[in-house]
């Protein structure tokens, strides 16, 4: 496989997306616990 560096920013633009919206979700999740 062969990977330019425009897919690498890609790949590395939708890592850090799914990784903040994870993030996020767990942070909702666990406020009403903290609360």
């Amino acid at each position: 496989m062969k990977f330019s560096r425009r897919n690498h920013h890609v790949w590395l633009i939708s890592y850090y997306v799914a990784t903040s919206l994870t993030s996020g979700y767990m942070v909702t999740n666990w406020q009403p616990l903290v609360m």
